[in-house]
């Protein structure tokens, strides 16, 4: 953009003899401008189109729109620059103290101030003044990497910034030498600040997807696509009372992760996911029920069959088990988690490709078939939310309807549903491939197979041992604590037939599954397991998941919450969850999520011991016996 000193005096007469549309000037969309700035940029693009539309006056334009000759001058000349990426600027002048360029600093630094005060633009000064700093700062920001992202600490960039003025000339008495800190915080934030731009340059650049498939998936299992979709169905969850009646509690809306081969079409496998968002677990559930054969849902809906075409791919056992060769998805947290790489690359040994970001069409075919399941499922059943806020379909859900909840499905009810939509899909004729079902084209595919398949080898196709995580713990010991133990999740995990003494400091590994840590495995060097840890009771007594374990024991370090006598682990998350007399959807949601049910009933296994009332403690003190 061009320099104060540049800008050509504006005049009105040039303006109009000239081919420049007002209408074409890059407008102002005035209700996003910051609430103490907008009625003054309204005020001031009607005064700029009534002194260019209309033979007013400067005066005249100063009385009715209450804007100064300089001020309505220097939004014109400022109108009329270009800016880097070859628009001009527009009535975007009229924004209050809006900026449109860098600030290109002139004056020299004032040596007396070493303070900090004054430096506004001086790391630009020297930037541009040296172009081989220039080249140099360039060079390391495309290479910058947070140190917990491995990168190094930055200390060492920055003293490699001081060596490299140094090398440029720049004295002792200049910036940043000068300066008691040498300018860290400006160098830090200008790497950051430029390797973002490199980012974006590189994702801008990037080709699309149908020139990066140089070799599009030829066969079945060739490509396959991952991606979750929330359901518009609301639901409830059935469950007995103590006094052995029905009671409706009503869960948020699930998701469901659907596997996908890119060449048949055909649904490979899928998990239903509970909570606001699915989590990487609920990804690799969904990756291993593709792989492992299918298992029908127990049928609860009277009347309702699967079509006689329909089915799944790994009900052929000679497509049980087999593996693909790359794995398409987005760039979702749970799908860049590091247990999810490790499975991937470890026990199914395909690539991933992740593609580029907030690009939903370079995984056309499973937000197609998203589709296919809102216009043939979850918009077409009475507990259906609607496709927005302003839906007709809400008015029967409201909270003032009567009896609500027995219009909505139940959650086996709809995994009973889902299932058999996804199988009667596989059956049916589909246009994207010609006319062909997915299910037969994929079996047809994999019959003419001239080379043995890949499969998952036996070792790990049990759930348990697929989603299994593995982590380096230490062994420690202690006799107030029963003898040797490995930390875990804020407990103390043990077992005195396996896990000795002397094993101390001996570093060891141990697996868990993160929706049932009442008991972990532990491994030895080799990978063969030694036995099994459980942690005190009540958390060995009831399966339970991570994230439970993890938010009760912070409620208790905090003080926020306090076992009852002979409480079970679940009926005390419950009485943590729902504190009041009523139990919303997110309540109800993370209680069977975490806890396996809602409902607070005895359980079976739960030992009896006498009601206490809920109350605060006393505390202990230590009493000493001389």
């Amino acid at each position: 953009m061009a320099s104060n000193s540049e800008r050509k005096r504006f005049s009105k007469s040039s303006f109009r003899s000239s081919d420049i549309n007002l209408d074409e000037w890059p407008m102002v969309d005035v209700p996003v401008v910051k609430s103490n700035r907008r009625e003054e940029t309204q005020r001031r693009i009607s005064a700029i189109r009534f002194y260019l539309e209309t033979d007013a006056s400067v005066d005249e334009v100063e009385d009715k729109w209450g804007v100064s000759r300089s001020t309505l001058f220097h939004m014109l000349e400022l109108g009329m620059q270009t800016l880097e990426d070859g628009s001009i600027v527009g009535f975007r002048a009229a924004i209050p103290y809006a900026r449109f360029s860098n600030y290109n600093r002139s004056k020299p630094d004032n040596v007396s101030n070493l303070n900090g005060v004054g430096s506004a633009g001086l790391f630009s000064q020297l930037r541009l003044g040296h172009p081989e700093l220039q080249e140099w700062l360039d060079y390391q920001a495309k290479a910058y990497k947070p140190r917990k992202k491995g990168g190094p600490y930055f200390a060492e960039i920055h003293e490699a910034f001081l060596q490299q003025c140094k090398e440029v000339g720049i004295r002792e008495d200049q910036y940043p030498l000068n300066r008691k800190v040498g300018g860290v915080g400006v160098l830090r934030s200008y790497l950051i600040d430029r390797q973002k731009f490199f980012q974006a340059e590189k994702e801008k650049n990037s080709k699309s997807r149908a020139e990066r498939d140089l070799f599009p998936p030829m066969s079945p299992l060739d490509e396959v696509q991952v991606d979750g979709h929330n359901l518009d169905v609301g639901l409830v969850v059935s469950e007995k009372d103590a006094y052995g009646q029905d009671v409706l509690y009503e869960i948020s809306r699930i998701w469901i992760i659907v596997v996908i081969d890119s060449f048949t079409r055909c649904v490979l496998g899928y998990s239903i996911a509970l909570g606001h968002t699915y989590d990487h677990i609920d990804l690799l559930q969904a990756i291993f029920n593709s792989l492992a054969p299918h298992q029908r849902p127990m049928p609860i809906i009277a009347g309702a069959k699967y079509h006689k075409d329909g089915g799944f791919p790994s009900e052929n056992h000679n497509a049980a088990w087999r593996t693909w060769l790359s794995l398409k998805l987005d760039n979702a947290m749970a799908h860049k988690a590091r247990h999810v790489q490790e499975i991937l690359s470890t026990r199914i040994g395909c690539l991933c490709d992740f593609g580029p970001p907030h690009e939903p069409n370079d995984r056309a075919i499973i937000e197609r078939f998203f589709e296919y399941l809102i216009q043939n499922f979850s918009h077409r059943i009475v507990g259906s939310t609607g496709s927005n806020t302003m839906d007709e379909l809400r008015e029967r859900l409201a909270p003032t309807h009567a009896n609500r909840l027995k219009l909505l499905i139940t959650l086996e009810e709809l995994r009973e549903v889902v299932d058999i939509v996804i199988s009667d899909y596989n059956g049916r004729p589909h246009s994207g491939i010609q006319g062909h079902a997915p299910l037969a084209l994929f079996n047809a595919g994999i019959a003419d197979d001239a080379l043995p398949p890949d499969r998952v080898v036996e070792d790990v196709r049990r759930e348990r041992e697929f989603l299994m995580e593995h982590q380096r713990v230490r062994v420690k010991s202690s006799a107030q604590y029963g003898g040797a133990y490995v930390n875990f999740c804020y407990l103390k995990y043990r077992n005195s037939n396996v896990l000795r003494s002397d094993f101390s400091g001996v570093e060891v590994s141990i697996g868990f599954l993160r929706r049932d840590i009442s008991s972990i495995w532990l491994f030895d060097e080799d990978g063969t397991m030694i036995g099994i840890l459980t942690p005190p009771s009540p958390w060995c007594d009831h399966p339970h998941s991570l994230t439970l374990q993890a938010e009760m024991q912070k409620a208790l370090r905090a003080g926020q919450f306090e076992f009852q006598r002979g409480e079970s682990i679940l009926h005390a998350y419950r009485r943590h969850k729902s504190s009041g007399n009523t139990i919303t959807r997110k309540i109800a949601t993370s209680l069977l999520k975490n806890a396996g049910s809602v409902s607070d009933i005895p359980l079976p296994s739960s030992k009896k011991q006498p009601a206490v009332p809920v109350g605060i403690p006393r505390k202990l003190t230590k009493g000493f016996i001389i």
